[in-house]
């Protein structure tokens, strides 16, 4: 595959018996199925090639949670899928708008590194609450997630105290000054990188 795009998925709805077919729809499918892919799963779905034409046949469900969960009168689960380039969602927002009558409700949180791509799309934090993303090398690969911009401006002022960065500060302009700061380069296989969920995707 190339560049791959990691995504996690939340379906969530008031009607919980629509919530838990769907469920039961894609356990059905990918229970002791080596090829999950997002397209066959269409297809099982009663959809048609025709219908499925900009569909990438590549992206697949790699994970599903086990059981549908129920909060405040809400019933939701996640599954996690991963596909070329792209979060490959357009496919379950078709589903639920003309399966489910639009009675189920979608948010997803997609990262592509190699594109800097990343999304998510629950604006309220209800599943997933990240907001910003820090990855950088010194001396190791570390990874970190934020929920808001303060805290991530008090971590990197914490861990990369010699470039000053400012609250007030763009992202790249942070970028930029970590890198100049630490001598960071190809060479010496260090890097720094911050960036920030969006949360419009254009579908």
């Amino acid at each position: 595959m190339a560049n791959e795009c990691e995504t996690s998925i939340v379906f969530y709805s008031e009607h919980k018996a629509l919530i838990k077919d769907l469920w039961q729809n894609i356990i059905d499918f990918c229970k002791d199925n080596q090829d999950c892919t997002i397209y066959k799963f269409m297809l099982k779905r009663g959809y048609s090639q025709n219908d499925l034409y900009h569909s990438d046949k590549r992206g697949a469900i790699t994970y599903y949670d086990s059981s549908v969960s129920y909060k405040d009168d809400i019933a939701y689960f996640k599954i996690e899928t991963i596909s070329a380039w792209l979060p490959q969602v357009d496919e379950f927002y078709k589903l639920v708008k003309e399966k489910y009558d639009r009675k189920i409700s979608i948010v997803f949180k997609a990262e592509e590194m190699g594109c800097g791509i990343y999304y998510n799309t629950d604006v309220e934090g209800k599943f997933f609450k990240d907001r910003y993303k820090i990855d950088y090398c010194l001396k190791q690969d570390t990874v970190k997630y934020f929920e808001g911009f303060d805290e991530a401006i008090s971590y990197i002022k914490k861990v990369f105290p010699r470039a000053k960065v400012s609250i007030f500060d763009e992202l790249n302009i942070i970028e930029e000054k970590i890198a100049a700061a630490y001598d960071m380069n190809e060479d010496n296989e260090c890097f720094f990188n911050f960036k920030r969920f969006e949360y419009q995707y254009p579908f």
